[in-house]
């Protein structure tokens, strides 16, 4: 079986699963490092569809009669009493909230956009958030009439900020994955039972592997749907880790030949 054909049946196959024990540690770590990559797809790709999208949208919004505001010491400043919301764009809405008064489920319910709160700027699109600071995007001094030009400097180097973000994210998700590993390598060492000949690192080869469906179908319907709470992965891998041990037979018990 080729190592393709390890992956496809890793999804599903208890035996593959199981024999996965003898893998080569080599192996099991290019797994998991493949597995968290095809897991990222879909979030990277949220995450530069909103960061493309909300620039448009904030340099269209900069050309429409705004009320006078500022970013000073990397915070805004803006004589509001309210958020100031501006529908009138092709597609999403402009906001600034210098006191941070909407919250997420708001956020949620105006689809899509730009809000600029007191120390960060927020891309929403359909619940999916990600906050910028105005330090990182260097926009710590600036004032309305100075934003479009910066924007513009901000729009040049948006594609290596994406790519510096998304490394980012792929390595914080590699390193709780390889958490998450040797931890259930550990709890499945509680049910393995009269399964002595299993130890730790048979364990953690085979949660190397049985974690693949759970990681990417979560990644994958969370991104697409959303609401799914953490606990249904910790579930499903544990389920997965499992389903794999109980295939492994016991060894049957030596009897000693009678003179």
């Amino acid at each position: 079986m080729n190592g393709l054909q390890f992956f496809y049946k890793s999804f599903y196959d208890k035996k593959v699963l199981a024999y996965s024990r003898f893998q080569p540690i080599t192996k099991a770590i290019f797994h998991v490092l493949a597995v968290i990559f095809i897991a990222c797809i879909p979030f990277i790709l949220s995450l530069w569809m909103t960061y493309t999208s909300s620039i448009s949208q904030l340099e269209e919004s900069l050309e429409k009669d705004l009320p006078s505001f500022s970013l000073e010491d990397g915070k805004l400043q803006a004589d509001l009493n309210e958020p100031y919301l501006n529908y009138s764009l092709n597609e999403g809405v402009f906001v600034l909230d210098p006191h941070n008064e909407l919250s997420s489920t708001e956020l949620a319910e105006l689809g899509e956009g730009v809000v600029f709160r007191h120390e960060e700027a927020l891309l929403f699109r359909y619940g999916a958030t990600h906050s910028v600071s105005y330090v990182l995007i260097g926009l710590q001094e600036v004032t309305d009439e100075e934003l479009t030009e910066r924007i513009g400097d901000v729009k040049g180097f948006l594609p290596l900020l994406l790519l510096i973000v998304s490394l980012l994210i792929y390595s914080g998700l590699l390193g709780v994955a390889f958490l998450g590993v040797t931890i259930f390598g550990y709890v499945g060492l509680l049910f393995r039972g009269k399964r002595k000949n299993i130890q730790y690192r048979h364990m953690w080869l085979i949660t190397a592997y049985a974690m693949t469906m759970p990681v990417i179908a979560f990644a994958w319907v969370d991104v697409l749907i959303g609401g799914i709470p953490a606990y249904v992965l910790l579930i499903a891998t544990l389920t997965m880790v499992l389903y794999a041990l109980f295939s492994i037979p016991i060894p049957k018990r030596k009897t000693s030949e009678k003179p």
